[in-house]
């Protein structure tokens, strides 16, 4: 890919609309106060590097549930990359098996554009070219696990290198800015401001600084319920 310039997910799993959202096979998500940033969104947002700003919008869209199910992220990577998040999980997308891609993706770079369609294709245009070329999937995909076994395989990989006493690859550590973006996701949801500088280094989660202010008044009825607008804290 060389560098990265932009990458975009789009989550539409389609699985959270009405009164029994989320009750046949994940019954927590109705009750999460943080719910699609928080379970969703965190898995997209560490592919590129650590992440200097990000800019918010979370929606609550399903009066039946906690949290919110509607969000936009917009993240720009110490790398140069910038990242879109747009995620709504009351819509759906074309595809066989729903829990394959759960989405789509398209990650614009250098050498060209890599695109994951919503039934799990893979597709590559290199720059210069008009013609995008299938990239075919070598590794088996179990249809019945989530991903196509992506979570299973990741479960058995860490099992396996603790057992072994090796180092697995995805450690606490890495994920550290990750959190501190999605804190921040938080905080602006309710703010007066949308965007966010993520600090260096240090413990302090909410140490955000506002990098310019929308006069348009937030679409959300009413303030989520994990956030203490007096205090500006997370509860």
């Amino acid at each position: 890919m060389g560098q990265v310039y932009r990458a975009r997910f789009d989550p539409r799993p389609g699985d959270g609309r009405g009164p029994r959202a989320y009750l046949d096979r994940q019954p927590a998500f109705q009750t999460m106060l943080r719910l699609l940033v928080h379970e969703t969104g965190g898995h997209f947002v560490d592919l590129f590097g650590d992440i200097a700003s990000v800019y918010a919008d979370l929606r609550h869209l399903n009066p039946a549930i906690a949290g919110e199910d509607a969000s936009i992220l917009v993240l720009d990577h110490k790398t140069g990359a910038r990242s879109v998040f747009d995620g709504n999980r009351l819509s759906n997308h074309a595809t066989d098996n729903s829990r394959r891609a759960m989405g789509e993706m398209a990650i614009e770079g250098e050498a060209g554009c890599l695109t994951l369609t919503g039934d799990g294709a893979l597709t590559f245009c290199a720059f210069g070219n008009y013609v995008a070329e299938q990239i075919p999937v070598t590794r088996p995909i179990d249809e019945g696990s989530f991903g196509g076994g992506c979570v299973a395989a990741l479960i058995h990989h860490v099992l396996d290198a603790f057992e072994e006493g090796r180092v697995p690859e995805n450690l606490a550590k890495d994920y550290l800015h990750v959190m501190k973006a999605t804190e921040s996701a938080y905080i602006l949801s309710v703010g007066p401001n949308r965007s966010a500088h993520i600090p260096r280094g240090g413990d302090r989660m909410f140490n955000v600084c506002c990098l310019r202010e929308l006069r348009a008044p937030l679409r959300s009825e009413r303030p989520f319920p994990f956030f203490d607008e007096g205090k500006r804290r997370i509860r």
